[in-house]
């Protein structure tokens, strides 16, 4: 709008009433200013053992830093507990730590302890791998209300989703060639102990050698979605073998020129998708299985 007020200025001659008027009042708009903007609900990452009570601060970020927050749980960890912050530890910094049980009854709960905190407590165990619990949260003031934050709780291992293959194939699949299936076995072989596998049931060699039908391991669930409190500087674990075959550079199935490692995002890239890649060529040594 104040392109056009400028313009307007350096034209008052020629300007009929109706519209100096209107310049006017364009000249007179406040600025936009970031303090007129909702508050963020920050995304968390924390460390926590078993039984541990760890308290979080979740007032957020304001662009108003003369404006205060007010947090509300919307949603509560599946595993340990949230609670208020008691009232000796509000005031005073004095154990206990623990106040009013956080329940589903309650929500969306406010939080009420001095800058919005609350205390988790972890369980005694893990039942599973990676993170031990995630809540969410939102903050808000008199401009607004934020989207939902995420507050994530790991153990010393700083896993946030991961398979082990413990008892059966966590729901693991793959792509690319209909008749093969995902087979788990609970013995060991070599640096694998407890693992899953899937062979090439479908072999389309074309005359120069190379086999069309590709298939993949595809992730579940799980590993989907948002895990973006990770992406700045976390990393892909994983262990690769085969029972057999010749991996020699010369057998390499396309010359080599394929991705060990595919991860896809369908609604990246404002929903265009984008695929990052390992290329296999990258393995200093290459993939002997």
């Amino acid at each position: 709008m104040l392109g056009p007020t400028v313009t307007a200025r350096s034209n008052f001659g020629a300007l009929e009433r109706g519209a100096l008027i209107l310049a006017l009042l364009f000249l007179f708009l406040p600025p936009l200013s970031s303090a007129t903007l909702a508050p963020l609900a920050l995304h968390q990452i924390h460390t926590a053992n078993a039984n541990d009570e760890v308290v979080v601060d979740l007032s957020g970020y304001n662009f108003d830093s003369h404006d205060t927050t007010t947090a509300i749980i919307v949603s509560l960890p599946r595993e340990g507990r949230l609670y208020q912050v008691s009232q000796i530890y509000n005031s005073h910094g004095y154990e206990p730590k623990l106040g009013t049980l956080i329940t589903e009854n309650d929500l969306p709960c406010q939080v009420m302890g001095r800058s919005s905190r609350v205390v988790y407590q972890a369980p005694t165990r893990k039942n599973a791998p990676g993170r031990w619990d995630i809540f969410e949260y939102t903050v808000s003031d008199r401009f607004g209300t934020s989207k939902p934050g995420t507050v994530t709780y790991v153990d010393e291992s700083k896993i946030v989703v991961a398979s082990d293959f413990q008892r059966d194939t966590d729901g693991w699949t793959t792509i690319g060639n209909k008749r093969n299936v995902v087979t788990y076995d609970d013995t060991s072989m070599g640096i694998m102990n407890r693992y899953i596998y899937s062979k090439d049931d479908s072999i389309n060699v074309d005359e120069d050698g190379n086999d069309q039908n590709l298939w993949r391991f595809s992730l579940p669930d799980k590993f989907t979605g948002w895990h973006g409190i990770i992406y700045g500087g976390g990393s892909l674990d994983f262990s690769l073998s085969s029972f057999s075959g010749d991996f020699s550079s010369e057998k390499l199935n396309k010359g080599g020129n394929l991705n060990l490692v595919e991860i896809s995002c369908s609604r990246c890239a404002f929903n265009k998708g984008i695929t990052i890649g390992f290329p296999l060529k990258a393995l200093p040594n290459g993939f002997s299985g």
